[in-house]
C-alpha cells in the first residue's frame, strides 16, 4: 500500500488544499480552521476578561487578586453582565456582592451529577 492510497482526513477534496502533500499526517483545512477559530475564541475571551478588570480598576481602584482571580473565571456571558452591572455600581461592595451573585447562578451540567 502506497501513502497515496491512503486518504488524509474525511473532509471531501473540495474542503482540502489543492497542493497539500500526500502525506496522511498533514494537517487539512478543515482542521487548521477548527484549530484558528478555537484560538481565535480564545483570545477574545482573554481580551474580554483584560477589558472588564481594566475597567473596574478604572472604577473603583486597584481589586485584589482573589477578585481579578473571580473575574477571571466567569464566563464571557457573565463578564459582559457585569460591566453592564459596573456602570451602576456604588462601590467595590456592590461588585463583590454580584460576584457572589454570579458564581452562585452557576449550575453544574448533567454530566458531571450522578
Amino acid at each position: 500500500m502506497q501513502f497515496d492510497d491512503v486518504p488524509t482526513s474525511d473532509v471531501p477534496a473540495s474542503e482540502r488544499e489543492a497542493d497539500e502533500p500526500h502525506d496522511p499526517f498533514w494537517p487539512n483545512k478543515a482542521i487548521l480552521r477548527a484549530f484558528t477559530q478555537a484560538f481565535i475564541q480564545q483570545e477574545i475571551q482573554k481580551a474580554i476578561r483584560s477589558f472588564v478588570i481594566r475597567f473596574l480598576t478604572r472604577r473603583f481602584g486597584s481589586l485584589n487578586e482573589m477578585t481579578q482571580a473571580r473575574i477571571g473565571k466567569l464566563p464571557v456571558e457573565k463578564l459582559d453582565a457585569l460591566f453592564d452591572a459596573g456602570l451602576d455600581f456604588a462601590s467595590s461592595d456592590d461588585l463583590t456582592a454580584r460576584l457572589d451573585r454570579s458564581e452562585s447562578d452557576f449550575t453544574v451540567p448533567r454530566f458531571y451529577t450522578t
